[in-house]
């Protein structure tokens, strides 16, 4: 999908514009706006593709939490249990490629019946309550941490915020060059209807 927007962004650079333009102003008109798009879509590109840092990854995952907790509530009549799966996750965690988080990984226990869990980039992780019940083994629920944690570590939330903020940036130059063109079309169309008069 990335190649497809920046191989779009560029043909409409280039090739949308009029290759030839009539008379100097319109030429030195062209030229410039051609180089506006170009600049913006440096600019998008960059901005694309900076990086998002562990603090930016914790409060983005902060957010996502509270979004979760508006759905479930936490289940809090059994404190042994969440501090069981922390004690696991931690387990998991330092001896992982990435032991520490900006904030440090917690496990939240969910209300819910449902077989569920959730990560979030901040190190939050939610197991719901019905899944911690089912599983019939320690192992069985160091797994299921262990494959929420592997979604944090591995960015994977991380990935879909960068693909997203790449793809409306991409959107907007694609839009910048759509307008850039439309305009030299129409002064085109303008300036043939005052040679034809």
């Amino acid at each position: 999908m990335r190649k497809l927007l920046t191989i779009f962004c560029i043909t409409a650079c280039f090739f949308i514009l009029p290759e030839r333009a009539e008379g100097q102003s319109r030429a030195a008109g062209a030229q410039s706006s051609a180089a506006d798009a170009l600049a913006n879509m440096n600019r998008a590109l960059n901005s694309a593709n900076a990086e998002i840092t562990p603090v930016d990854a914790y409060f983005l995952g902060r957010a996502v939490a509270a979004n979760i907790l508006a759905a479930y509530k936490p289940y809090t009549r059994n404190p042994e249990l969440t501090q069981y799966v922390n004690r696991i996750c931690q387990t998991l965690a330092i001896n992982s490629s990435q032991p520490t988080a900006y904030n440090g990984y917690h496990v939240i226990i969910l209300d819910s019946a449902e077989f569920n869990a959730f990560a979030t980039s901040g190190g939050h992780i939610f197991i719901t309550k019905g899944l911690a019940e089912a599983v019939t083994s320690e192992d069985m629920l160091a797994a299921i941490i262990a494959h929420e944690l592997a979604h944090i570590i591995l960015k994977h939330s991380v990935e879909i915020i960068n693909e997203v903020r790449f793809t409306d940036e991409m959107m907007a130059v694609a839009d910048r060059a759509a307008n850039i063109a439309a305009q030299n079309s129409v002064n085109a169309g303008q300036l043939l209807y005052f040679r034809e008069s």
